[in-house]
């Protein structure tokens, strides 16, 4: 029975635009999901299941029953036996859009043979994202009882703190830097049912009164591998966006509100692909990249003995064993952000295409694009942003790799590639594991050897991976 009442409240703000999808296919492959008023909206379901998720894979508790009885769990088998199953005490309302006038923005993806560069045939598809900056009203109630008062109170606190730091991510693509939020204007009320006039406050809904709520999180602690790199843009960078008013031109550079970006799409098939040459290079099992960057297996079948309905089993490479006809997915464990950059000047430039024959322009094959271009001021930077969740040593030396490519411009990132567009300069790094972080500076030569020696472990780690043998993390 309820002792009383904690109440979440506040103002989620979108950092990066995010695919909250309906299931529907009316405008786009990937529709947004609006509620009755035609605006956008994030629901409960998927707030409170990435919140349990993330809390319950990374934070420490001691009462693992307390965790389960907060978000309420189900039996096995549907016996009669009250103890066998409890709802969750946790409560979250849909969050409702507050922005009079919300921005929805089409996006465009394509899928890239790895062999040849190029985009394959029939693999063009665009969705709908919610803006940056759009806002939501959070409202989120705990039940307070005789039992579970200081672990819900220390759940509610570490929910604000999970929340604030923006540590999760919303929707779909998130591992392409889509659905980043964070919590603002965060207030908790507490309802004691034993006080008449909490009792008269919460029948009222009387939320005026938020208390001073300085209840202790609970530690979280994700085994993480991240780089912040800062970048400059040698020469011009575009990453397509296409309209549909034949006034414009056919192609300029992405935005995200009023700034341009660099999609953490772009950036994480840019890195897919240079990390996978790279384990071709060392002749390398391709599970490295599956459980790094994620996978799909079609349904092939793995195994004469499996049959059509045999359930799914983990073998020691992470990889299912399926029956003939399933489709197993492997989430990737890498993210990348989208990076804001800065005021880049956008010039219109017009293209031909020649006939490689006679010399000539082909007729009706003039374009025009819009790419960005870094000028002569090589002082605008922006941040490249790359995080492994639970690493394996050869995961992070794999990333490694690709960030020296990256940093000495051998990999470009974006369209146009093939005249030299997407080439990045590298400025500073900070590379953080565990408890240990490092910084390397533009002149990645001059590093200490203390710190190439740290490195290179990771390095070492990659090279001396075999199949069928776990690394160590």
């Amino acid at each position: 029975m309820a002792r009383g009442k904690l109440v979440l409240q506040g103002v989620i703000e979108l950092i990066s635009p995010a695919i909250i999808g309906s299931g529907r296919e009316d405008y786009t492959d990937i529709d947004v999901l609006f509620d009755g008023n035609g605006k956008p909206f994030i629901p409960a379901t998927s707030l409170v299941g990435v919140l349990r998720h993330f809390i319950e894979k990374n934070a420490n508790f001691d009462d693992k029953n307390a965790l389960k009885r907060l978000w309420g769990f189900t039996p096995d088998k549907k016996i009669p036996d009250k103890e066998k199953e409890k709802q969750s005490d946790l409560c979250c309302s849909d969050l409702p859009c507050i922005e009079s006038d919300p921005k929805i923005a089409v996006r465009d993806g394509i899928k890239i043979n790895i062999k040849n560069g190029v985009v394959e045939s029939g693999k063009k598809y665009d969705y709908q994202v919610v803006g940056r900056g759009t806002r939501f009203k959070l409202y989120l109630e705990v039940n307070l009882t005789d039992s579970n008062r200081e672990f819900s109170r220390r759940m509610v606190a570490t929910i604000r703190d999970v929340l604030e730091r923006g540590r999760v991510q919303i929707g779909s693509k998130t591992n392409s830097g889509l659905g980043k939020m964070k919590l603002t204007n965060a207030h908790v009320c507490e309802f004691d049912f034993k006080e008449k006039g909490d009792v008269f406050r919460w029948l009222r809904r009387d939320f005026s009164a938020p208390n001073p709520f300085t209840e202790q999180q609970f530690e979280i602690q994700p085994k993480m591998f991240s780089i912040n790199a800062i970048f400059t843009l040698k020469n011009s960078f575009i990453s397509r966006s296409y309209s549909a008013d034949p006034k414009s031109p056919d192609a300029v550079s992405i935005k995200s509100g009023d700034s341009y970006v660099m999609p953490g799409t772009s950036l994480k098939g840019a890195i897919r692909s240079r990390a996978e040459r790279i384990l071709n290079t060392l002749e390398k099992p391709p599970d490295i990249l599956h459980n790094l960057f994620g996978h799909v297996d079609e349904g092939k079948d793995t195994s004469e003995e499996t049959k059509e309905g045999t359930p799914i089993t983990p073998n020691l490479l992470n990889f299912p064993i399926i029956g003939k006809g399933k489709k197993v997915k492997i989430k990737g464990k890498i993210s990348i952000a989208e990076s804001l950059l800065p005021d880049y000047k956008s010039e219109l430039q017009t293209r031909i295409k020649i006939d490689r024959f006679t010399g000539g322009t082909i007729e009706s094959a003039l374009f025009e694009t819009m790419p960005l271009f870094s000028g002569i001021d090589d002082t605008k930077h922006f941040c490249v942003n790359i995080t492994i969740r639970d690493y394996k040593d050869h995961e992070a030396g794999l990333l490694l790799l690709v960030l020296k490519d990256l940093w000495t411009g051998d990999l470009a990132v974006g369209g146009e590639k093939g005249i030299g567009r997407g080439v990045l300069k590298g400025q500073k790094a900070t590379i953080s594991w565990n408890t240990r972080t490092i910084t390397l500076d533009e002149n990645i030569s001059g590093t200490s050897n203390n710190i190439k020696e740290e490195l290179q472990r990771f390095v070492n780690a990659l090279v001396n991976y075999e199949k069928g043998v776990c690394p160590h993390a």
